[in-house]
């Protein structure tokens, strides 16, 4: 069956002018955020000694996400649980009076 693609909304202004500047630092985040970051291998070995003083966390919103199926995996392979926070993968900034004081919780139980 033929699909019927939503249609086209034309962005605010405001919206063009955050698509402009997000494509025009994407080299810079592959670059130096995106590829460095997504390369880094941990040392598993070293984080299971420190693994009494270990928090992995992950946002409620967004446990599906690439982020925090990576933070999970990490868990199990150092042996710790996951701590979940308000929020997606950005919860400090959806929601920071909630993210504080459940990090402030977290971090008071390790």
């Amino acid at each position: 069956p033929e699909r019927n693609p939503a249609p086209q909304q034309t962005p605010t202004p405001e919206q063009a002018a955050t698509f402009r500047r997000m494509h025009a630092n994407l080299p810079v985040f592959l670059e130096h955020v995106l590829c460095p970051f997504s390369g880094y291998v941990p040392d598993l070995v070293a984080l299971k000694v420190s693994a009494a003083h270990l928090v992995v966390g992950v946002g409620r919103d967004s446990r599906a996400l690439l982020p925090a199926v990576a933070a999970e995996g990490l868990a199990r392979r150092v042996g710790v649980g996951v701590a979940e926070f308000p929020g997606g993968h950005i919860g400090l900034t959806e929601h920071p009076r909630a993210f504080a004081a459940r990090l402030r919780e977290v971090l008071l139980a390790t």
